[in-house]
């Protein structure tokens, strides 16, 4: 598992446990979880924000986050590394 993979599991547990303090501001929730986590780990040069020459996985929503945090559950796709994840089996 690479660093890009790892990354993008700790934002996906962070994902599911978000404090329901975070629920009432959906921005912050989601700084905290992309640019907050980098710089918590001091891999902002590289990861946590959409800037050129920065690693950028991606998670793909059905349903705009920012009107309900919990519509980062709502996943379309996911790219690592450029490529697409496969959907679980029953998707």
């Amino acid at each position: 598992m690479g660093l890009a993979d790892r990354n993008a599991l700790f934002v996906l547990k962070i994902n599911k446990r978000l404090p329901e303090a975070l629920a009432n501001d959906p921005m912050q929730a989601l700084v905290a979880g992309t640019g907050g986590a980098a710089h918590v780990w001091r891999l902002e040069q590289n990861l946590g924000t959409i800037q050129p020459g920065k690693q950028a996985d991606l998670l793909v929503l059905n349903a705009n986050p920012l009107t309900d945090i919990r519509n980062t559950r709502q996943i379309d796709s996911i790219w690592i590394g450029g490529h697409r994840l496969a959907q679980p089996k029953g998707d």
